[in-house]
């Protein structure tokens, strides 16, 4: 086990904690270029309106508007979207990336709340979020454990800067150049520039307690601000890769793409058995990644230049393969497909890889 990097969202407001609100930020957007002022109205209307019917939503902290009135978190949640990359921002004008696309899509259909994730949201979210923040989210859990028999919040804030600290320093040990010197530059951060530990923490903390709670990871445990590992977020946690002579989990970009989707199913799926890509016949394969691949050239070929961007039609095939089929297949597992290269209809589907994931393209070419 290799460190490739430190996975850390930064500046995110402790308003933060809704992940629905993420969803309906990109719904309301959709494929418009929408001013600043006339999203941030339409999102304190669905606000309200969430308020008055979903008992659910009410009780949730980090809402746009509380007992009818705005609040100040929507630019909290506007800068935490682009920092996931579902948004985009040119001056006053709101667009989504592709990867707010494909949020859109996998959401389009009916579900019982839109105060709830559904599968299809969860998965997004596991993916994107350990993605771009698997250390804190990990730090997160470390301080729960280690807190089980009194996990209030107090006591998590108080204990983060030197959990924090022990996780940097083992993380560096095991960290190729370029994470080590990522590592080095945050621990100097918080040794050197924190003023008030608990203070940074309460910005930390509480929204990723609030995010794992939705993705079935975390649940209350008793009144108040406590959280406990449901049972499959302990199964999660204690299935995670180990640094070398060391307590401590840690992903990296090898686990993201061949062995995220298998830690994530049972956090989504707990009751449904799912099939591993591997166990499939090549005919198996093939007919089911037909309409996936078609669904994905309708969604980002929008330039009509014969392409599409590889990563956010990887993730698309492989949660529409997980929630409607069953099957739990990797990143990698569908990428290695393209490159020996499909044929569907006149089309010809393969990879044009490039050094950054976010610069690979599916290429299409008529037959």
């Amino acid at each position: 086990m290799y460190v490739d990097n430190f996975r850390s969202i930064t500046q995110i407001n402790t308003q933060v904690r809704t992940l629905v609100t993420l969803t309906q930020i990109v719904k309301l957007t959709g494929t418009k270029q929408l001013p600043r002022p006339l999203l941030k109205k339409n999102l304190e209307k669905w606000s309200v309106e969430e308020e008055n019917r979903s008992s659910e939503y009410k009780k949730h902290r980090g809402k746009i508007t509380k007992g009818g009135k705005p609040t100040t978190a929507f630019d909290h949640y506007l800068n935490f979207a682009a920092s996931l990359g579902l948004i985009t921002r040119h001056s006053d004008i709101v667009m989504c990336s592709r990867m707010g696309m494909l949020l859109n899509k996998i959401t389009d259909k009916p579900k019982n709340s839109e105060s709830q994730l559904s599968c299809s949201e969860k998965f997004f979210y596991l993916i994107t979020l350990f993605s771009n923040d698997a250390d804190m989210l990990l730090l997160t859990m470390d301080l729960l454990l280690q807190q089980y028999d009194n996990p209030a919040q107090e006591r998590l804030l108080e204990s983060y800067e030197k959990k924090l600290a022990e996780r940097l320093l083992t993380k560096q040990k095991y960290a190729n150049t370029q994470a080590r010197s990522v590592i080095r530059t945050k621990y100097q951060e918080i040794r050197y520039r924190w003023q008030n530990a608990k203070s940074c923490a309460k910005h930390i903390i509480p929204p990723r307690l609030e995010w794992m709670n939705d993705l079935n990871i975390l649940e209350p445990a008793g009144k108040g601000t406590y959280y406990q590992l449901t049972e499959q977020g302990k199964y999660f946690y204690h299935s995670l890769p180990r640094l070398p002579d060391s307590a401590l989990c840690d992903i990296n970009e090898n686990w993201l793409k061949t062995k995220a989707m298998a830690a994530y199913a049972p956090l989504v799926l707990p009751e449904n058995r799912t099939t591993c890509w591997a166990e499939l016949k090549v005919t198996q394969r093939a007919e089911i990644l037909a309409p996936l691949l078609e669904e994905s050239f309708n969604l980002f070929n929008t330039e009509g230049v014969g392409r599409m961007s590889l990563y956010p039609s990887l993730l698309l095939i492989i949660i529409n393969l997980a929630v409607s089929e069953q099957v739990t297949a990797e990143i990698q597992d569908i990428e290695n497909e393209l490159k020996k290269g499909i044929i569907i209809g006149r089309r010809h589907f393969s990879v044009r890889p490039a050094a950054r994931a976010y610069e690979s393209y599916i290429t299409i070419n008529r037959v």
